[in-house]
């Protein structure tokens, strides 16, 4: 039942329940930098800048340059030099600037996107120590109890996804009852022993052999 979750899924509950402008460092650093990473691995800088990920894109420089890795971070500065510094953290004036980029600059982003991608830096290994380091800096839900309990403090919807679509859960239960050796200790709902997490309400109450998922 209190099973880790991803340190990523943490900060954005964070963000979610606190504010961008919460974060601590750590996490900010964090967050810019698996943003920056996962948009420049799945598209490239063009990708990067055009969506909200962008708007973070000092934070990540400066976050780059924290956990020492400093070729990613001026294969980085050059992508950001094409942006005047003003317009890099508001999404609309970095978009507007991005569309009018010339056919030139968009190929050296391509260019650079290609070179960040291949660099050396071990980024994942660099960041895995940084947090080590500042695990007190990171201050958001650890497990999926203290998630799904953050999350149903602010009013989300914590029913899983894949039954959110209109559903008895009368004759839902009727169906689980069998195979259920105990009710959800926050629904009543009698959840089937193979489930880590309540169907109704998403409790992560583990599965009946104690396995958390």
């Amino acid at each position: 039942m209190s099973n880790a979750i991803d340190l990523i899924d943490s900060v954005l509950e964070r963000i979610a329940r606190d504010g961008l402008s919460a974060l601590t460092a750590p996490e900010r650093h964090y967050v810019a930098l698996c943003e920056l990473e996962a948009e420049v691995n799945n598209g490239s800088f063009v990708q990067y800048f055009a969506n909200s990920a962008g708007d973070l894109c000092l934070d990540a420089l400066e976050a780059l340059q924290t956990v020492g890795a400093t070729e990613m971070a001026a294969v980085f500065r050059q992508a950001l030099a094409l942006f005047p510094v003003h317009v890099l953290p508001d999404h609309d004036l970095r978009a507007t600037h991005l569309n009018g980029l010339s056919q030139t600059d968009l190929s050296k982003l391509e260019f650079l996107s290609d070179q960040f991608v291949d660099d050396p830096d071990d980024i994942a290994e660099r960041m895995d120590a940084y947090v080590r380091a500042h695990d007190a800096a990171f201050l958001g839900p650890r497990n999926a109890l203290a998630l799904w309990q953050s999350k149903r403090s602010r009013g989300v919807d914590t029913t899983p996804r894949t039954v959110r679509d209109p559903i008895d859960f009368d004759k839902e239960a009727e169906i689980d009852r069998p195979y259920s050796s105990r009710p959800c200790p926050m629904c009543a709902y009698p959840s089937p022993d193979y489930r880590a997490s309540c169907k109704r309400c998403g409790y992560p109450h583990g599965r009946a052999d104690g396995s958390a998922s």
